[in-house]
């Protein structure tokens, strides 16, 4: 796809890229794309350190509880939030009425602000945050303990967070925020849905309007350029430090800073967070759709879609971890250089936008007949775009569980006689199992919201329920609208709740025992 965008008439020519990097208007797309990562995981940074901080190094009453809540924004597809914040901020909506009162603000700035790259980084802030505050979270809880009471001997603590524990955590820091600034760049639904003028909408565009794939694939060379060079900035100057012990060796023991007199105001501050990014937007989503009528409407209208979402996500969540288990084997433990190469790929196929290669798809399988025609016309070709768009993320979430079994248990198998399949079986697999389970839980969550790729190489009959969600939000009424999208959001976390209620059964078993 990429070679035939240097073709016209079957000539060499760069025309479609003139033609797309003259024009004015793809250099504020540009623009805008870079504006709304950087508030995206600017937004998401603050939020995700303080979260981190408070959860992994100090007495903050109720953070178990406080730590699940906040995974909910994550595990729920990010354009249902937008969705909801449309609703709530928009001309009619609840809080728009209410902050409008304010002087100086009108409903039409309120509105605005929703309907732009800053509405759209505050939507995709609150939803990407949990992903900075588990790493941070635990890259604080790594931090030497030695390290923070030497620094205390000598200095306050906010001295020692500011010099000792932040420093030492920046590499995982930063590995957060290069990830949400990438899934930002690549993110279609958000920007879709509030209108926002960026490359990922200008590339669908551009194919779906204008059958223009050549202009599609050029739009994309700008995002593939920043996000590979940041990954490779990523991967040259911290060289995985983000997930090193930091000095704590076999100490399981963390610094715990203790909050006295601040505990009741990072107690509130947390029960904003909660009610911003959970109460609001799930209360509005309800309350819009608090009709058994609706909800009835809603169900006969995406049944189909429902099975389909819930049987594409585990199969592909299984491919995905599979090749993320084997992939990650190679470029972490196999002693070949081949695993270098796959890394790279990955990192490739992670910098492509989703609507891109949804359309690379389409040009690599469909064909007049034959087994590639099948594979279009199937369900199949959902399955392949779930691997392509996600197994990078497996593949790295599975080399980091991988990097942290040290080598010397691997060559004590293997000068002890362990094959290869043995070695697998018997040590690595069980080692990284927990890292299995988070791949795999992970997958499955992106594979449920996936919608850039899929509302592009979908075949008739094979809607996934957010196809169906944005199909009904041009066809029908807004309760009905509402109705889709909190089923979306139970199919999300039911089958979540309970995947993660059986590995805290198992966890609790094998303790007991």
């Amino acid at each position: 796809m990429f070679g035939d965008s240097f073709v016209v008439d079957r000539r060499p020519s760069f025309s479609s890229y003139k033609e797309v990097f003259t024009d004015y208007k793809t250099g504020l797309f540009f623009l805008n794309s870079l504006l709304l990562a950087f508030l995206t995981t600017t937004l998401s940074t603050i939020l995700g350190i303080f979260t981190g901080f408070l959860f992994g190094k100090t007495d903050l009453p109720f953070k178990g509880i406080y730590r699940i809540l906040f995974l909910v924004p994550f595990i729920i597809p990010s354009y249902i939030y937008g969705l909801a914040w449309a609703d709530l901020l928009g001309k009619t909506g609840l809080l728009n009425n209410l902050i409008s009162g304010i002087p100086f603000v009108t409903a039409d700035m309120i509105s605005s602000f929703m309907y732009s790259a800053f509405g759209g980084a505050m939507v995709l802030g609150l939803s990407f945050f949990p992903v900075i505050m588990l790493i941070a979270e635990g890259s604080f809880s790594r931090v030497g303990t030695h390290m923070e009471e030497s620094g205390l001997i000598f200095e306050g603590r906010g001295r020692v967070i500011t010099k000792v524990l932040l420093p030492l955590a920046a590499p995982g820091i930063f590995s957060g925020m290069l990830i949400v600034f990438i899934l930002t760049l690549s993110e279609f639904g958000v920007p879709f849905l509030l209108d926002i003028k960026v490359l990922t909408t200008q590339i669908f565009t551009q194919f779906s309007a204008f059958y223009n794939e050549k202009a599609a694939v050029a739009l994309s060379i700008p995002l593939v350029c920043v996000t590979v060079s940041l990954m490779v900035v990523e991967r040259i100057y911290l060289k995985g430090r983000s997930f090193e012990a930091l000095g704590r060796g076999t100490n399981t023991r963390t610094y715990k800073y203790l909050l006295g007199r601040w505990k009741i105001p990072c107690v509130i501050a947390c029960c904003l967070i909660l009610a911003v990014v959970v109460v609001f937007p799930l209360v509005t989503l309800v309350m819009d759709s608090w009709s058994l009528d609706a909800y009835k409407k809603a169900f006969l209208l995406t049944r189909q879609s429902i099975m389909n979402t819930l049987v594409f996500g585990v199969v592909g969540a299984s491919l995905i971890t599979l090749l993320g288990l084997a992939i990650g084997y190679f470029s972490e433990k196999a002693r070949i250089y081949i695993g270098k190469g796959m890394e790279f790929s990955m990192v490739m196929l992670f910098a492509i936008p989703g609507t891109v290669i949804g359309v690379g798809l389409i040009r690599l399988w469909n064909r007049p007949d034959g087994f590639s025609q099948f594979v279009y016309g199937s369900f199949i070709i959902i399955i392949i775009g779930y691997v392509a768009r996600f197994a990078p993320i497996a593949a790295r979430t599975m080399a980091d569980s991988y990097r942290q079994v040290p080598n010397n248990l691997v060559d004590a198998a293997e000068v002890a006689g362990a094959g290869w399949w043995r070695l697998k079986g018997k040590i690595l697999i069980p080692l990284v199992g927990s890292g299995i389970m988070i791949t795999w839980l992970l997958s499955f969550i992106f594979c449920v919201g996936e919608i850039g790729t899929t509302i592009l190489v979908y075949p008739p009959g094979q809607e996934t329920l957010p196809i169906a969600l944005f199909t009904v939000m041009a066809n029908s009424p807004t309760n009905v609208v509402a109705a889709v999208s909190v089923l979306l959001v139970v199919i999300v976390l039911v089958p979540v709740g309970m995947f993660l209620g059986i590995i805290h059964l198992v966890r609790t078993r094998l303790c007991w025992f």
